[in-house]
């Protein structure tokens, strides 16, 4: 009979993330390892308080947004005054507006969630909820057996609530955290006001000493980690990297079926945060504007947003080279990667960084254009082989690179599938060694 684990995340399905990816193939991969996975996460409206999906038992609690209560009373003592006056002086995000020019609640209150938790929650807007959720974790372990509970970040408030479950309702349980993005030296997090940000070092510090187990999804992170913390055990941080599921990918047409009318890049994902395209499209602009028949060489390809700044350039500078569409689904999205020549990929800042997106890309066996400094996908690329590496302040290397690409003088070619190297980020691999470390 399978050992149950639980774990304790932020969102889960319906919502699909590379973040939620990641523990839904741990779900469907551990019990070859004889583990069973039972998720505990925030309940948003129209959920249920429980469910199973796929035969996994999903248990939810009530996600309590004080900025959004606070938001919907001041609206409605300003609905009494006639609107006189708007409720935030923010810009206003296209589809969040009404007609007499304030703010819908959901659309304000998302804003002050977000100026709140930069500056004042700690350590961020989900403490609410893991504060409210601990007797329902309580009743969720007992009720399925629970072996060990796995708390998985980003969202930091998920450790948390397993680490006061820890300390005040079972003290004997295993606990293993995860970081899937670093907690205090995370290049996309602002600093708080100084009392609250030592308080979410401190939280920090709790976390890393009282757990039994820590997973880091980049060999960054430990090293960060060890530095700052120096009298962890290093055998207490283990890196398990994210990955690609070749299940994914078998249902999907060849590469050799595909044959393109123009050279293919293709980037797959929102532009969020620090990251930018924008270096990404000056170089593009620079060759069009040298050289202007490339029009029926080659076309780029983003799916998904782009960064304000990247937006604002694309609107100032429109190049036919250039197309931009909105996010597919997942499976459309590996499909258009498959089918592609080149795939363009963009981290964004921090030493750590490592973009989920990579292992599938890597699956494609296409090669990449990566616009990288110092890091671990940087490494991964040049062990392997398999592209460029530039650094997004340097447009003219760019664009050289980019003419190589187009003249068919690049040095690269397709990654072997087979590659003993590529074939430890399936995530069939990946659940294995998860599972050994839930073993000790």
């Amino acid at each position: 009979m399978s050992r149950k684990v639980l774990f304790i995340v932020g969102d889960f399905w319906p919502t699909r993330t590379g973040g939620t990816i990641r523990v839904e193939k741990l779900i469907k991969y551990l019990p070859a390892h004889d583990w069973k996975g039972v998720v505990f996460t925030k309940k948003m409206p129209l959920m249920n308080d429980y469910e199973q999906i796929d035969g996994t038992s999903i248990y939810r609690s009530n996600a309590y947004n004080l900025p959004s209560v606070y938001i919907k009373i001041k609206q409605f003592f300003q609905r009494k005054n006639n609107n006189r006056t708007p409720v935030l002086d923010a810009k206003v995000k296209p589809g969040t507006e009404k007609k007499n020019g304030t703010k819908s609640p959901a659309a304000a209150a998302g804003n002050a969630n977000n100026r709140l938790a930069d500056y004042v929650f700690v350590p961020d807007v989900d403490i609410f909820w893991a504060l409210g959720a601990l007797r329902k974790i309580r009743t969720t372990v007992k009720k399925e057996e629970i072996e060990v509970i796995y708390s998985s970040s980003p969202f930091a408030s998920v450790h948390i609530a397993a680490l006061l479950y820890r300390k005040f309702m079972n003290k004997s349980i295993k606990w293993v955290v995860e970081f899937r993005d670093p907690w205090t030296f995370n290049p996309f997090r602002n600093n708080k006001l100084p009392f609250f940000e030592q308080m979410d070092h401190k939280l920090e510090s709790i976390v890393l000493k009282s757990c039994d187990q820590i997973i880091v999804t980049s060999e960054a992170y430990k090293v960060e980690f060890l530095e700052k913390y120096p009298s962890l055990p290093a055998d207490k941080i283990t890196f398990i990297p994210n990955g690609y599921d070749s299940d994914d990918f078998s249902s999907l047409k060849p590469k050799d079926t595909v044959l393109n009318s123009k050279l293919k890049i293709i980037h797959a994902g929102n532009f969020y945060g620090k990251r930018s395209i924008k270096p990404f499209l000056e170089s593009l602009n620079a060759i069009y504007l040298q050289q202007p028949d490339l029009i029926n060489k080659v076309l780029v390809t983003q799916y998904g947003v782009i960064d304000p700044d990247g937006e604002a350039y694309n609107l100032a500078n429109p190049n036919p080279l250039f197309e931009l569409k909105a996010a597919i689904p997942h499976k459309d999205s590996l499909q258009e990667i498959m089918n592609a020549d080149w795939l363009l990929l963009v981290p964004g800042p921090g030493a750590g960084t490592m973009p989920g997106k990579l292992y599938e890309y890597l699956a494609t066996g296409n090669p990449i254009i990566a616009l990288v400094e110092e890091g671990p996908a940087k490494e991964l690329i040049l062990k392997l082989n398999i592209g460029y590496i530039s650094s997004p302040e340097r447009v003219d290397d760019l664009s050289k690179i980019l003419l190589e690409v187009i003249e068919g003088r690049s040095p690269y070619k397709r990654l072997d599938n087979d590659s003993p190297e590529l074939k430890r980020f399936d995530r069939k691999n990946i659940a294995q060694e998860v599972a050994q470390l839930l073993n000790v």
